[in-house]
Order: structure tokens, then sequence, then C-alpha cells
């Protein structure tokens, strides 16, 4: 496999000052399918009391302030908390305000005055999409006006396939700036080969341990199998699957398929849309949830086209 960036942004006019509730996010678009394995960012920091003597210091400083206070009422304390930077933490997303797929943390003490410095996602082994945007999202700990983590970036949107936002106030505002990044993805050979396949993973559960048996779903899964085989599908058939057996079954779908062949999944056993997720469940009583575990197996798949068939209760969760 060979890594190298696909989108970057490397020109550079200035930078953010990043502390306390700020954040600020940059979306990019990839060109091609690859595996995302990672991101540079130019940064830096700007610190005054950020080592243990500094920060007795501060603590010092504070209880004399709060005692002057006291006596002199002009004065105001002063505030020890923020005065030190803390963790810095880089995040994937799928959207703005998505969940965090991945963190990665660094600490003030790893982070120059200014530096590219890179941010490993390879362990998440995602799995992009071209023309999806995707969101690299970045927030500090700590911090005030004069200790800050440094966020640089160019004027007037030089990145034509993407848009920096700053989170302040509790909303999102878009930039007229994007931050300086590079991104960096791994070939797996999945691109389209020029080929249409056709994979399908068909799963029957009908005897469950616990006894609440799903009669008849054999049959029917059977049927399904038979009449995807005869089309010409390449087909896996799981019968009464545990959690395990269904979960080594997507691997084994993710390995087949690329960008250009047909995915289908179906099904039939019992289900729960009992919460708000919603859920599919193994012979064994294990549960996969509809929009966690399943999305995020069928999300790193490159195929553009897949069929999802969900012949059990909860199915309108899935």
């Amino acid at each position: 496999m060979k890594e190298e960036f696909d989108q970057s942004q490397e020109k550079e006019d200035g930078y953010f000052k990043l502390y306390g509730d700020i954040a600020y996010t940059q979306s990019f678009k990839p060109e091609k399918y690859y595996k995302f394995v990672g991101v540079d960012l130019l940064i830096g920091k700007k610190v005054i009391f950020n080592n243990v003597r500094n920060r007795l210091i501060a603590k010092i400083l504070s209880f004399i302030g709060a005692r002057l206070s006291r006596l002199i009422m002009n004065i105001q304390p002063v505030e020890p908390n923020g005065w030190w930077l803390d963790l810095l933490r880089v995040t994937f997303r799928e959207s703005l305000d998505g969940e965090d797929l991945l963190r990665v943390y660094m600490s003030p003490r790893d982070v120059p005055d200014k530096a590219w410095l890179y941010f490993d996602f390879s362990e998440l082994d995602y799995k992009m999409k071209p023309n999806k945007e995707y969101y690299i999202f970045i927030k500090a700990s700590g911090g005030n006006e004069r200790n800050y983590y440094k966020i640089f970036y160019g004027d007037n949107n030089p990145y034509d396939r993407g848009s920096a936002y700053i989170y302040q106030g509790g909303t999102w505002s878009e930039l007229n700036q994007d931050l300086c990044f590079r991104e960096y993805g791994e070939y797996e050979g999945n691109e389209p080969d020029g080929v249409t396949e056709h994979w399908a993973l068909v799963i029957g559960c009908e005897h469950y341990s616990d006894g609440r048996d799903a009669p008849y779903t054999i049959n029917s899964t059977k049927n399904v199998a038979s009449l995807l085989s005869e089309s010409g599908w390449s087909v896996s058939l799981l019968i009464d699957a545990t959690r395990n057996d269904i979960l080594n079954g997507l691997e084994w779908l993710e390995e087949q398929e690329d960008a250009d062949d047909v995915v289908l999944f179906y099904f039939s056993g019992h289900g729960s849309g009992s919460t708000e997720l919603g859920s599919i469940q193994a012979s064994d009583c294990g549960t996969l949830s509809s929009r966690r575990d399943l999305k995020y197996k069928f999300d790193s798949m490159y195929a553009e086209k897949m069929v999802l068939i969900f012949d059990s209760c909860g199915s309108g969760h899935s």
C-alpha cells in the first residue's frame, strides 16, 4: 500500500488563536478512493504559564490578587484557570456537527512555536469516497488570550474543495480563510476496475439462545440466497449466525467489493426498534446497532450501489 496526500492547502497568511471554548474545523473532498490515514496541520503555540514552576507562580499570583481585591475594590482577582494550555484534540467527522469517529491528542509539550505536525488516524481504518465532504475538527483544553495554540490559515478561501469554520458562542460560522493542512491516504486496490460484480451477504436467524425462535426464517433466507445465486450474484449464506459470524461476513463482503460493484445485505430474524438506534439480533442474542455498527461497516465500503434489506422487527429504524 502506498501512502500519499490527496488534498492540501499550504498557503499561509496568519493564524487563529485556539483556546477555551473556541474550535475550528476544515472540510475537504477527496478526489480518489483510498483509506484515510492521517493529516498534517500547520500549528504552533504561545504560552506564559505552562510548566510546574510557572503554574505555582500563577497560583501564588491568584492568591495575592484575591486577597488584595478584598482590600482594594478596583483590583480584580487573578484567575489561574486557563492560564496554561492542556491537550490539543484533533478529530475526524463525517459532518460538521457529527460524532467524532476518532480522536487524536497532542500535548502542548510536543507543539513548538510553529511546525507541520502529523496526526495519525490509521487506527480508524476508514475508507474515503471521492467528492464526499469530510471534516477535521480541532479543539484545545485551557488557555486564554495570552496562552493559546496557533492554527495557521490562508486568506480568501484558497482551497476550493472545502471550507473552514469557527465554533464560538454555541454556533458554527463559515470563514473567509482555509486552514493549512495536508491529508494522507493509502491506496489498497479498491479503485474501480471497470467490471461490475454483485456480492450478497444473506443471513437468517431462526433459533435463538434465549428460546425466542423466529419460525420460517431459514426457509425464506435460503430462498433469497437461491434466487440471487441463480441471477449471477456471489452469495455468502449464514444460518443461525452469531454476532461474530455476522461481523466476519461483513468483513468478507468488504474484502470482495470495489467501487463499481453492487453490494446486497439481507437479514431475517429478530430486531428491535425500542431504542433510538435500532438493532438486529444474532442467534446468540448478540446485537448490532443499525445506525452505529452496521452504518460504520457499510460506510467503510467503496461500492457506490448498495441494497440493504431487513426482514425483522424494528427494520424501520435501520
